[in-house]
C-alpha cells in the first residue's frame, strides 16, 4: 500500500506537467498548436525600448528564464521517448530567442543575445550534417544533448559576464577605454575571453570522450561523429573572429591562426569531403579533439606550440 500511495503521488506531481506539454510539437497535438506556443513565446521575450539597458538586461534574463523553462519541458519529452518532440522544443525556444531582439549592432549586442544566435547556428548546422543520411533515433538524442548542453552554457554566460560587465560597459559606460570610472574595462576583457575559452571546451568535453588504452588516448564520439566535426568547425571560425577583437588579439594571435585552420580543414572535410589532412573519420575525430585540446593549453598559457601532424 505504501508503494502505491507514493506512486499515485508521483502521478499526481507529473499529470500537470504532462498537461502543459501536450499539444506541443509534432506528433502532440500538430502544427497549430505549436504555432499557438511559440505566438506566445514570442509575446513574452518581446521588447519595446531596444537602447536602454535596463530593457536589454530585462530581456536577457527573460531569455535565460524561457530556455531553461523549455530545457525541463524538452527533458520530460526525452522521459516518454519522444524525441522528435523535445528536440522541436528545443530549437523552437532558441530560434524564437533569437529572433526577439531586434538591436542596433552600434550599442553592441548583448552577449546572451549573441550566444543564442550562436546556439541557432550550431543546432542549425549539426541537424543538417546529420540529416544527411536520414535522421534516427540517435541524431536526435545528439541534437538534443547539444542544445541542453549549450542553453547551460548561455544562462552561465549571461549571470557572470553579460549582466555584470557586458550590459553596463555597452549601455552605462559607452564603451570607454581609457577613463571607465566605475568599470574595469581590462577585467571585461578578460572575463570574455575566458567565455571564449568556456566554448571551445565546451566543444571537446561536451562531444567526445577520452579513454587511455595501451599507454594512448582513444578519443571517442558522444553522439553522432558528423554532429562533433561540424560544431568544431563552426565554433573554430566564429570564436577564431572573436578573439581577434579583443584588446588580447596579438596575445592570442597563435590561438586564433589555428583555429581558422582548423576552420578551413574541417570545412573542406565535411563540405566538399576533402580527406588530404584526415583521411577518415576515425582520424578526422582524433585529430580535431587534440588539436583542440593543443590550442586551449595555449589560450591558456599565452603562448604558441607547434601543430601536430597526425
Amino acid at each position: 500500500m505504501k508503494k502505491i500511495t507514493i506512486y499515485m503521488m508521483g502521478l499526481m506531481l507529473v499529470l500537470p506537467l504532462l498537461a502543459s506539454a501536450a499539444g506541443i510539437g509534432v506528433g502532440n497535438g500538430g502544427d497549430g498548436d505549436r504555432a499557438a506556443y511559440i505566438a506566445k513565446m514570442q509575446k513574452e521575450l518581446s521588447m519595446q525600448n531596444n537602447a536602454d539597458a535596463e530593457a536589454v538586461a530585462e530581456w536577457c534574463s527573460r531569455a535565460t528564464r524561457v530556455l531553461r523553462r523549455e530545457k525541463q519541458r524538452a527533458m520530460l519529452q526525452v522521459q516518454y521517448d519522444q524525441l522528435a518532440t523535445a528536440e522541436q522544443i528545443l530549437m523552437d525556444a532558441l530560434v524564437t530567442a533569437s529572433q526577439s531582439l531586434n538591436i542596433n549592432h552600434r550599442l553592441g549586442t548583448p552577449m546572451t543575445k549573441r550566444l543564442i544566435d550562436r546556439g541557432v547556428i550550431y543546432a542549425d548546422g549539426i541537424k543538417n550534417a546529420l540529416n544527411q543520411n536520414g535522421s534516427s533515433r540517435l541524431s536526435l538524442l545528439t541534437e538534443i544533448d547539444f542544445m541542453t548542453g549549450f542553453i547551460d552554457l548561455i544562462v552561465r554566460a549571461d549571470e557572470e559576464l553579460n549582466i555584470p560587465y557586458y550590459i553596463p560597459y555597452h549601455y552605462r559606460y559607452g564603451r570607454c577605454r581609457d577613463r571607465c570610472d566605475g568599470f574595469d574595462f581590462r577585467a571585461f576583457e578578460r572575463l570574455y575571453l575566458q567565455y571564449a575559452h568556456a566554448e571551445l571546451k565546451f566543444v571537446v568535453d561536451h562531444s567526445v570522450n577520452r579513454d587511455y588504452h595501451n599507454g594512448r588516448v582513444v578519443v571517442t564520439p558522444i553522439g553522432r561523429p558528423a554532429a562533433f566535426l561540424k560544431l568544431a568547425e563552426l565554433s573554430s571560425g566564429l570564436l577564431a573572429k572573436e578573439i581577434s577583437e579583443t584588446l588580447e588579439a596579438y596575445r592570442n594571435a597563435c590561438v586564433v591562426s589555428d583555429l581558422m585552420s582548423l576552420h578551413d580543414i574541417l570545412r573542406d572535410y565535411n563540405l566538399f569531403g576533402d580527406r588530404s589532412y584526415f583521411p577518415n573519420e576515425r582520424y578526422a575525430i582524433e585529430g580535431t579533439a587534440q588539436e583542440i585540446s593543443r590550442i586551449l593549453n595555449n589560450f591558456t598559457n599565452g603562448s604558441c606550440s607547434l601543430p601536430r601532424h597526425f
